[in-house]
């Protein structure tokens, strides 16, 4: 099986433009996707940044969330080989909100991302904070 590991920094609102996408190499020994295959994904998941901040400014606006609050979520998953997520999960959240958990599982969940090609591992985290 493969491992993919991304780091994407999202800031909540306002930024002019969006942080790049933070790629974190995988183990070593482990098998990994064409770096081509990996830029494509990593480009693909700063896309999304949008909707991803939408959950979290949601959670705001329902005052499910403290409009100082900030973290980070990470989730990990395997996409599959035709590209489809699937048991996304929390691995680790600084952020502690399960309504933006609950939301950004839901939404991954949906997507259909670049395929890689094979079955693979992948983890990633998004930052959230007030401008």
């Amino acid at each position: 099986m493969r491992r993919i590991v991304l780091v994407a920094l999202v800031a909540a609102c306002g930024a002019s433009a969006p942080p790049p996408a933070a790629a974190v190499k995988p183990a070593a020994g482990a098998a990994s996707v064409s770096p081509e295959k990996y830029a494509e994904l990593a480009a693909y998941f700063q896309k999304k940044r949008p909707l991803v901040v939408t959950c979290y400014n949601n959670a705001i606006t329902n005052r499910k969330l403290s409009e100082k609050a900030q973290g980070r979520v990470t989730l990990m998953m395997q996409i599959t080989a035709a590209g489809r997520p699937q048991g996304v999960r929390v691995s680790d959240s600084t952020l502690a909100s399960p309504d933006v958990d609950a939301c950004l599982v839901d939404l991954v969940s949906k997507w259909e991302v670049p395929a890689p090609g094979a079955d693979t591992d992948f983890t990633f985290a998004y930052e959230f904070q007030q401008d």
